[in-house]
């Protein structure tokens, strides 16, 4: 079963503060007229569309803002954070969407200091991405939504210059380095965001690109998500240490083409390393399967990096994803977490999004 598209309704917070997410054993993702099924390794492999997969990505992210009513890393966030990214080959982000990262600046504003701890922070840093990317590929200027959510974004900074994480939801709400890289990316491209700081938020800009500078990553997967945010801070990373990074992602690759999220860490690793006896339990654990999510962001990466799509490692892998895509049309990505709703397939499959259309495979 496909997901089913409908309008974009704005829908007054007050009312959605009324609702929780009456989360469905048989979907995923269900609101209303929209429907997307549940999430499973199972699902069949379809003829590889596009169109089919930007609906999957909207109708999901609908569906989280209406009820979740949070900037998820794992879902609204990672929406507006990549999807903004697709401007230029897929028309803008929804709307309704980019007007509910800016009304939660309002909910920031009204908490206490100790709210923001947990994965809080990384909500905020998600929020100043995703309105960062709107500027840089819809708006093309800076709003002064995007100032403002920066702005919290660096008054709930650490002395160390990251952001206080839990280790709850690995890959992207466990790492405080992931969420730095992210944090960094958001200042580099809202336009003139940067070159417009001093005093304070300067100092903390600086803070920041020290402490990606300092080796503090978890694993080659923080790795490979600093490479990506040097692509719009080239300072973060020398020449060599680039080059590296790339030469580890081409080396990860699989002989079907894809890559494998697990191959990035070692099982403790990911989060407090409470998982690891699970990951280690599934039956391809020495030689994990290839998945949505790091084929298409190691593709993403490559990209950003100027590497084209006639290199031979970069065909495999984006033939890899046309053949890969699920009848709902998202990819399939196994969660470090839980088998129950595998949110990491929303991520799993809005970077292979990103990289088909940065390379240009929008249609077969």
């Amino acid at each position: 079963m496909a997901s089913r598209t409908v309008p974009l309704l704005t829908i007054p917070l007050a009312l959605l503060a009324q609702q929780s997410p009456p989360f469905e054993p048989d979907f995923q993702y269900h609101h209303g007229s929209i429907a997307v099924p549940k999430a499973h390794a199972a699902e069949p492999v379809s003829a590889y569309s596009f169109q089919r997969g930007l609906e999957y990505l909207e109708n999901a992210a609908l569906v989280w803002v209406r009820q979740a009513q949070c900037v998820s890393c794992h879902t609204a966030g990672t929406y507006l954070f990549v999807r903004s990214q697709m401007t230029g080959q897929a028309g803008p982000p929804s709307r309704e969407v980019r007007d509910f990262f800016a009304s939660t600046l309002d909910r920031y504003d009204q908490q206490k200091p100790e709210w923001f701890t947990g994965f809080r922070p990384q909500q905020v840093v998600y929020t100043a991405a995703g309105l960062a990317e709107y500027d840089a590929h819809v708006r093309k200027k800076l709003s002064p939504e995007t100032v403002r959510a920066i702005r919290t974004m660096l008054s709930v900074q650490t002395e160390a210059g990251d952001w206080t994480n839990d280790t709850c939801w690995p890959p992207l709400e466990s790492s405080r380095f992931h969420g730095a890289t992210i944090a960094a990316r958001a200042i580099a491209v809202a336009p003139g965001w940067k070159a417009a700081a001093s005093g304070d938020l300067r100092a903390r800009v600086d803070r920041l690109h020290a402490y990606l500078r300092s080796g503090a990553a978890q694993h080659d997967y923080d790795r490979v998500s600093l490479l990506w945010t040097a692509a719009v801070e080239p300072s973060l990373m020398t020449a060599s240490e680039k080059s590296a990074m790339l030469g580890l992602i081409r080396g990860k690759q699989r002989a079907d083409g894809g890559w494998s999220m697990r191959a990035f860490a070692i099982s403790k690793q990911w989060g407090d390393g409470k998982r690891a006896a699970r990951i280690d339990s599934e039956p391809d654990a020495s030689d994990p399967v290839s998945d949505g999510h790091m084929t298409g962001l190691a593709l993403v990466v490559l990209q950003a990096h100027g590497v084209p799509a006639s290199d031979p490692g970069v065909k495999r892998g984006l033939d890899w994803l046309m053949r890969n895509q699920r009848e709902s049309g998202r990819w399939w990505t196994k969660s470090l977490n839980t088998d129950k709703w595998n949110f990491i397939t929303y991520s799993g499959s809005a970077y292979p999004m990103l990289a088909l259309a940065r390379y240009g495979r929008m249609s077969l």
